[in-house]
């Protein structure tokens, strides 16, 4: 019997919500498929239609979270109105409120990806950026209310503000304070130093710093090297010490020769 999208949707959901138990229980090496898919009351074999491997498993709860954050903040009364401070503040504390449940869970996994930053880089991808893209979001509105001045790395912008929440992420998976207090005085006393940074403009200047130093001298720099690139054979030649082999047997030709003639 073909299954509806909704029917695919519960199952999966279910495979996510099995693997968080079974893995918090067990760890991530010791915890199998098996166990994951008999723990969801799904066919040992259908797993793997939805999940190839474990890791697949993770990345999906993550990219599942990012989805339910994004109803939560719309779900906000009157977020639209609220300032980028925050906006940013919301955004997070929603976002540490849905792993709540999950916290032990998060530390595993985030434990994991540390190991293997390039593979998490790539799978991550959709995660990061669906979160960017609500990041930029606030910053448009932001700037279209003249709340901060506009800068020309809107992404760059947003993207640094995906790596401040991994780090904020990593400071509240080890935050033992009472409702973790410290992690929310952190991050309302960064976030003020951030957006007066984002009101300054000082990241605009410091654009067009790298901008002019890029243009007058690396560019220019960049010139010379590709002249000399350019020359081939002859620069390999050069620092490969064959060029000085050969200046030395053109001098010692040159020596034959005039010993030859005096000879002569």
């Amino acid at each position: 019997m073909k299954l509806s999208k909704d029917q695919k949707d519960e199952i999966r959901r279910k495979l996510i919500d099995a693997a968080v138990d079974v893995i918090t229980e067990k760890g991530f090496n010791n915890a199998t498929m098996r166990e994951i898919s008999s723990k969801a009351g799904i066919g040992s074999a259908t797993i793997y239609n939805y999940f190839p491997t474990k890791e697949k498993i993770l990345y999906g709860y993550f990219l599942d979270k990012q989805s339910e954050l994004g109803r939560e903040i719309e779900a906000i009364p009157e977020f639209d109105e609220y300032t980028l401070k925050e906006k940013f503040q919301a955004h997070i504390e929603t976002l540490f409120t849905l792993y709540l449940r999950d916290r032990e869970f998060v530390q595993i996994a985030y434990r994991l990806m540390f190991d293997s930053p390039l593979r998490t880089f790539t799978e991550f991808t959709p995660v990061r950026e669906m979160f960017t893209g609500t990041a930029s979001g606030f910053l448009d509105l932001a700037i279209e209310r003249n709340e901060i001045i506009d800068h020309p790395f809107r992404g760059f912008i947003a993207n640094l503000y995906w790596d401040y929440t991994g780090l904020m992420l990593l400071y509240w998976l080890n935050d033992e304070s009472e409702n973790f207090s410290d992690t929310s005085s952190l991050i309302d006393m960064s976030l003020d130093v951030i957006v007066e940074v984002l009101k300054s403009g000082i990241i605009v200047k410091m654009t067009d710093i790298f901008s002019f130093l890029f243009r007058n001298h690396i560019y220019s720099n960049f010139t010379k090297m590709s002249e000399l690139f350019s020359r081939g054979a002859g620069f390999r030649k050069y620092f490969s010490g064959e060029s000085n082999a050969g200046e030395k047997q053109m001098k010692t030709g040159r020596k034959s020769g005039g010993k030859r003639g005096r000879t002569e």
